[in-house]
């Protein structure tokens, strides 16, 4: 099968990263976390070795929003960075502080 790129593969990764994450641990797609210098980043992608949990996370790094989101953290369109799974640190919702490693 060809690695064809497209929404409908993308669809089906973060279906399937999901998935893989509720079994294995780590952050699933969508997830706020914490960069290892501690800036803010959503995870959109999760990398997986040959066994067990997530061994990277593609992010976008969050950015202050402006127009109709002022003040709130969206992410880049311009970043986009593979972090190993190790250097992403959950956020917890109440004040957006790093937590503890997967």
């Amino acid at each position: 099968m060809r690695n064809a790129s497209g929404v409908l593969w993308v669809a089906v990764k973060g279906w399937l990263d999901a998935l893989l994450v509720a079994r294995h641990g780590g952050h699933a797609p969508g997830a706020r976390v914490r960069l290892g210098d501690g800036r803010p980043a959503l995870v959109y992608a999760v990398g997986w070795g040959e066994d067990g949990p997530p061994v990277a996370y593609r992010v976008r790094e969050l950015e202050p929003g402006t127009h109709g989101n002022v003040s709130r953290l969206v992410p880049s369109l311009t970043s986009d960075v593979l972090i190993p799974a190790a250097d992403c640190w959950k956020t917890t919702h109440a004040r957006g502080a790093a937590g503890t490693s997967p």
